[in-house]
């Protein structure tokens, strides 16, 4: 059986640090057989303004 394991960097998505990180981590625990996904609608964010803006969770989608 072959397994083809792909970091979220290849091909969009959330560009975050911390999103980075934690797919990395996924990735390695896949690779050892250790089967692991990430939520991706628990992700959080922040904009560092004055004042700072941050959230988290689903958000809604265009239009709404």
């Amino acid at each position: 059986m072959s397994r083809h394991l792909c970091c979220r960097r290849c091909y969009g998505g959330l560009l975050l640090a911390h999103v980075a990180s934690k797919e990395g981590i996924v990735a390695a625990k896949n690779i050892m057989g250790i089967d692991t996904t990430i939520n991706y609608n628990v992700v959080p964010a922040a904009i560092f303004t004055s004042p700072e803006i941050a959230s988290v969770g689903i958000r809604e989608p265009p239009g709404c």
